[in-house]
């Protein structure tokens, strides 16, 4: 259940496996604003309780779009609480609740739920909000420990910390990991990809891609590229996703004042068709990270068999390993970071190596088969 499609590719994938395990699974969300049709011509059928409309009607101005997607997810919460109160289903898997923030609602209604007996599994894709501290763990927390009968997260780092820093019971938790997507399997080489975006295939590619947001340390990226410009002339920065517009806007500053060179931004959404051509045309791909539970994009890209430059978060450790299938750094260390990236242009063998080591381990360690196995499994373990 992701009733406001908030991460309409992770459903996609997770709801294909888990449907071809158990056909009487059912998806509840409406679709997805920046592409209708995404779920219908993948083949997947998505319910949304009562309305679907304001996905579809174009709507450019993102408040007057909030405002009436609220109006349109309360409507469809309250459709689905009655619904399944009359038809009761075994388990019910939530990806997010979506109003912890402002309201309680959704708690209530969860309970409600649980007494008719029905199991709640719930997804931590992030055990707090991004850049809010601790100002919600008391309404996370009773999520975690008296709503939900299940919890999965993604990495073990994640189990410890709900189990340290919140006191869930270990026994509650089950870590499947996140899975890579939009591997299309697109028939573009390096070369062809480089001439699609616009860039000369002689050129080294650096890409940041995904939805920017200031956690995932843009400007540690920015202050590193103006050093690795300076002594490497052959390459590009790119930068693609969109993200707040103030916070857009905050970066093409930082990019005009600091004069950087050989760079190129693509402040905005980009279609699921081209995300493989932008991987494909990348020779190192970086993840500059401040902090993050987990990262679809992460392992995205290792699916791409492209050599990747990470922060050495948490949140990271439980997939990379240093000089293996990445090259880690410290959050922030701009001369180490630079010293990353000079020494993946300078040497293609070792670009290739850590590439396919990552590869590796993307496909036998983070199938999306296996999430969909385990995830069925929790389902029936929970009942």
């Amino acid at each position: 259940m992701d009733l406001l499609c908030i991460t309409p590719y992770y459903d996609y994938y997770l709801i294909k496996e888990i449907m071809s395990l158990n056909s009487k699974t059912k998806f509840a969300s409406i679709s997805f604003h920046l592409d209708t049709t995404y779920f219908k011509s993948n083949g997947i059928k998505n319910d949304p309780g009562l309305f679907d409309i304001v996905s579809k009607l174009g709507i450019r101005q993102k408040k007057i779009r909030q405002i009436l997607k609220l109006g349109e997810y309360l409507a469809n919460l309250i459709t689905y609480t009655i619904r399944l109160l009359i038809k009761k289903p075994d388990v019910i898997h939530i990806q997010w609740l979506n109003l912890l923030t402002k309201t309680r609602l959704e708690i209530h209604l969860l309970k409600l739920l649980k007494l008719r007996g029905i199991k709640i599994i719930y997804t931590v894709h992030n055990i707090l909000p991004h850049d809010t501290n601790d100002r919600y763990k008391k309404v996370y927390s009773k999520v975690y420990k008296e709503v939900a009968d299940n919890l999965i997260c993604h990495t073990d780092h994640a189990k410890k910390e709900l189990i340290s820093n919140i006191n869930v019971e270990t026994e509650k938790i089950k870590v499947i990991p996140h899975g890579p997507m939009f591997n299309l399997n697109i028939e573009y080489d390096n070369v062809e990809s480089k001439k699609n975006i616009g860039i000369n295939s002689d050129e080294v590619v650096v890409l940041f891609f995904g939805i920017i947001r200031p956690y995932k340390g843009i400007e540690f990226l920015l202050d590193t590229w103006k050093k690795v410009s300076d002594e490497r002339k052959n390459v590009k920065l790119i930068i693609a996703g969109n993200g707040d517009e103030k916070y857009l806007n905050s970066l093409r500053n930082i990019i005009s004042q600091a004069g950087l060179k050989n760079i190129k931004t693509n402040f905005e959404y980009i279609p699921t068709e081209m995300l493989p051509i932008y991987h494909n045309a990348a020779d190192i791909l970086v993840y500059p990270y401040k902090n993050i539970t987990q990262s679809g994009a992460l392992l995205t890209g290792m699916s791409f068999n492209k050599p990747i430059i990470a922060t050495d978060i948490d949140g990271f450790k439980d997939v990379l390993r240093d000089r293996y299938n990445a090259y880690t750094v410290k959050y922030g260390d701009i001369e180490n970071f630079k010293t990353a990236l000079i020494n993946l242009i300078d040497n293609p063998e070792t670009r290739k190596s850590i590439a396919e080591n990552a590869y590796k381990d993307v496909n036998t360690k983070y199938s999306w088969k296996q999430i969909g196995i385990k995830t069925l499994d929790c389902y029936k373990k929970s009942i």
